[in-house]
């Protein structure tokens, strides 16, 4: 690629970056390119900029930017591509990209109101993107931008949630509190493998970009005051916290709907616990909260064998 310091035509940096990836031709639309923000995919209709950022092509990522307009003709939250994806939706996936967003937020907040609050065809504004990939330095970067460190951010709070409800603390639990390991367990899953976690000792739970996700807002969600509770409160409290956190998980859980031929595992030479029903390892592990839990809210699942066919 091209030296970031010398200015080169974008069509020489467009013909550079196919030849850097051989299929990139097979994609991308046989045009000349005008622009930054020029349509290349032919199924994603991704812009140049778009591609560049998806292919970590930082470089050429500060080459593109440099060469928009100050007083763009349509908006860059307008400009999205098949996914709704908007520039800083792309950029807000990772905390590399944390100089440049904040380059295209100052030039281009001001004029454009809907920048920090547009949504993708998922529902997710860009700080969603920023939590759902635990990026924590871009999501704090972003919180700031919305003022969500200030009182009362209550106008901001729809755009921390998708229409379905779904909120970034709820994606931050199951992107980050319980890790999937290499058996790919649900976070439900890895709880009920962890009874020391419903001893009497008291343990940090859900460190990482949780903690730094609390720190950043000002939430009034119930499952805020979860977290805190758990990591931060009494013994004597924690055992009710848990329980709550428990009814969450079982609610939400899809271990049952991933499992086959009506058992509480997949098929598979090699065993995992990652194939194993929640209900199960909690029965195992001696967890009666998670186990009541789950036969309140299914109790269909008392049907349910294990790998060995045992119920």
């Amino acid at each position: 690629m091209a030296d970031p310091g010398q200015k080169v035509p974008i069509q020489i940096l467009y013909e550079l970056f196919k030849e850097e990836h051989n299929y990139l031709p097979e994609v991308s639309r046989d045009q000349p390119l005008e622009g930054p923000l020029q349509r290349i995919s032919k199924s994603y209709n991704n812009t140049f900029l778009h591609i560049a950022i998806r292919f970590k092509e930082k470089d050429l990522v500060k080459q593109l930017l440099g060469m928009l307009q100050e007083n763009l003709p349509v908006p860059l939250s307008n400009i999205k591509n098949n996914e709704g994806n908007t520039i800083l939706h792309e950029l807000a996936a990772s905390d590399s990209w944390k100089e440049l967003a904040t380059d295209v937020v100052k030039r281009y907040n001001g004029k454009d109101q809907e920048l920090l609050i547009a949504r993708n065809e998922f529902g997710e504004t860009p700080i969603f993107c920023a939590a759902r990939h635990a990026q924590t330095e871009m999501f704090q970067f972003l919180a700031e931008e919305m003022k969500l460190k200030a009182e009362g951010p209550e106008d901001r709070k729809p755009y921390l949630r998708r229409p379905n409800g779904t909120t970034v603390l709820h994606i931050s639990i199951f992107n980050e509190c319980f890790k999937r390991d290499q058996d790919s367990m649900t976070a439900l899953q890895c709880l009920a493998c962890n009874p020391t976690a419903f001893g009497r000792k008291k343990r940090k739970i859900g460190q990482g970009f949780m903690d730094d996700l609390m720190k950043s807002t000002s939430f009034t969600d119930k499952i805020h005051g979860w977290f805190q509770d758990i990591s931060h409160t009494s013994d004597e409290r924690r055992p009710q916290v848990l329980k709550e956190l428990v009814k969450l998980l079982v609610n939400n859980d899809t271990t049952w709907h991933a499992s086959k031929n009506g058992h509480g595992y997949e098929d598979s030479n090699k065993y995992k616990k990652g194939h194993e029903h929640p209900l199960f390892l909690a029965t195992i592990s001696n967890i009666p909260d998670i186990v009541e839990e789950i036969l309140i809210h299914h109790p269909e699942r008392l049907e349910l064998t294990d790998k060995d066919g045992m119920n």
